[in-house]
């Protein structure tokens, strides 16, 4: 995520599910947000899968002086497309909590998925 500062595995519910903690730096003044993700992978085939993700109230002591975020949620679905590419569909809907004008937190959400995309792409040409 392109805002992301720290990102850990806090906790293996099952094998497809997981909780991960997720600090994201916020412009100034703005305080910084964490979440408590559960993420749920799902792969339907060799040319599908699926993420899905939901902020959480689960107990765990993150870093002091945040925004706690709860409620947001979302999807990455890929798809294999051909041998050599892929179709991203991303999805995300987020309530910025604390004192965020909702102006703020629509124009943010707007932006992201074409920014995590670019994101993902800069990483997979940085693999390769």
């Amino acid at each position: 995520m392109p805002a992301c500062r720290r990102s850990e595995v806090i906790h293996r519910l099952s094998e497809i599910e997981i909780l991960v903690y997720i600090v994201n730096r916020a412009p100034w003044p703005i305080t910084d947000r964490e979440f408590v993700w559960k993420r749920h992978y799902a792969v339907d085939s060799d040319d599908r899968s699926l993420l899905r993700f939901t902020a959480t109230r689960e107990d765990f002591e993150g870093e002091s002086g945040l925004v706690r975020m709860i409620n947001a949620q979302g999807t990455w679905e890929v798809t294999r497309v051909s041998d050599d590419n892929v179709e991203v569909v991303f999805q995300f809907v987020g309530d910025g909590g604390g004192t965020i004008p909702r102006g703020f937190v629509d124009s943010y959400n707007k932006q992201l998925p074409r920014q995590m995309l670019l994101a993902l792409q800069s990483r997979i040409e940085e693999l390769r």
